[in-house]
């Protein structure tokens, strides 16, 4: 049997009522608070400065001895583009790797670097300090240019075999 027109009212009212009590209420742990360095977070989080010098920063990687590495990559055009290590915490960033396009992601797998980049996927090794003395090119990536770029820096070069490449990384975050 169909409600007559004033519990439909009654009803319509009470559900309107309910979902406008429950917009914009938040529990006082998600809402937004001040952890640091200029920014916002849920209630737990902290963030501070780690380094700073480098710009348009697209990929971060730890290695075992706890240094960061970190790549450079600019949206349209490429010519700052590089990958950079920081040996410890408010240290200065050094420039390891400077002739790659489109740093876009990089891993450490045992004692190599791979970098994913717009030419493809590159494995350095060989870190001296300053430098990563080896270089080779993955997945592919056959680009004369690079190979003599690496040349110019003093890094040995070889084309490596045709192989596919995914890396996946993940963190989980608890909340």
């Amino acid at each position: 049997m169909p409600m007559s027109a004033s519990p439909r009212i009654a009803a319509a009212v009470v559900g309107a009522a309910f979902l406008v009590s429950a917009c914009g209420t938040s529990t006082s742990g998600d809402a937004l608070k001040p952890i640091g360095s200029g920014l916002q977070g849920r209630n737990g989080m902290h963030a501070t400065v780690y380094a700073r010098g480098i710009r348009q920063m697209s990929a971060f990687a730890l290695d075992s001895r706890g240094r960061l590495w970190v790549t450079r990559s600019g949206a349209t055009t490429h010519v700052d583009d590089a990958v950079y290590v920081v040996p410890r915490r408010s240290a200065t960033p050094v420039k390891v790797v400077s002739s790659i396009r489109g740093p876009l992601g990089l891993v450490w797998a045992e004692s190599s670097l791979y970098v994913s980049s717009l030419d493809g996927v590159y494995r350095f090794s060989g870190f001296d300090g300053t430098r990563l003395m080896v270089f080779e090119v993955l997945g592919g990536c056959s680009s004369q240019a690079a190979r003599k770029a690496a040349a110019a820096r003093g890094n040995t070069t070889r084309r490596g075999t045709e192989v596919r490449v995914i890396f996946f990384i993940s963190e989980r975050v608890a909340r």
